[in-house]
């Protein structure tokens, strides 16, 4: 019995139906337009279904099926054939993972860079007012932005809270006890 993933398996197929309608067998250019899988994928594949002597390679470089008859098991696509790929693949995840982190921390950093002084001095507040959770209760956050060092204008504070929601630096939470801000950075 010849064990074989989803993807040999449909290239292992195509061959044996390419075959048939050119008789001579498949050049790699047709079956790589046929099945539209990325070239390095498909020379892996290829490579590992002659391995398995279910193809061969002709001298013109023609791909052909074996005519045997093969008992064949396809295994499910969640299995990965050796535990090396497994690896890599957890590697590529928490790569990824920490590169995503970078990104936004970089983000936030430049979105912080370019705010004008009021808008840090508020966010400086912002972030004094903010429980744990970074929730604030929207009128004491108003509160503090009217009354508090910056006393600024009930316009300007619409506006400045506008401004942050904007920039992604806060946003607005309905909660059951009432409206809140969440503080994103």
């Amino acid at each position: 019995m010849i064990i074989l993933t989803q993807k040999e398996n449909l290239v292992f197929n195509q061959i044996k139906y390419l075959q048939i309608e050119f008789g001579t067998g498949v050049t790699y250019k047709i079956l790589k337009f046929d099945l539209d899988i990325p070239e390095i994928e498909l020379k892996e594949i290829l490579e590992n279904l002659e391995k398995k002597e279910l193809i061969f390679i002709t001298d013109d470089n023609k791909i052909k099926a074996k005519t045997k008859e093969f008992e064949i098991k396809v295994r499910p696509s969640g299995e990965i054939e050796e535990k090396n790929k497994k690896v890599n693949l957890e590697k590529i995840k928490l790569n990824e993972i920490k590169i995503d982190k970078e990104r936004i921390n970089k983000r936030k950093y430049r979105q912080v860079e370019n705010l004008n002084q009021t808008e840090k001095d508020a966010l400086k507040i912002i972030k004094e007012v903010a429980d744990d959770n970074g929730l604030m209760s929207k009128y004491f956050l108003e509160g503090n932005l009217l009354y508090g060092n910056l006393k600024l204008s009930n316009l300007k504070m619409s506006k400045l809270i506008m401004a942050l929601e904007g920039k992604r630096l806060i946003k607005k939470v309905q909660r059951k006890d009432g409206e809140c801000y969440s503080l994103l950075i």
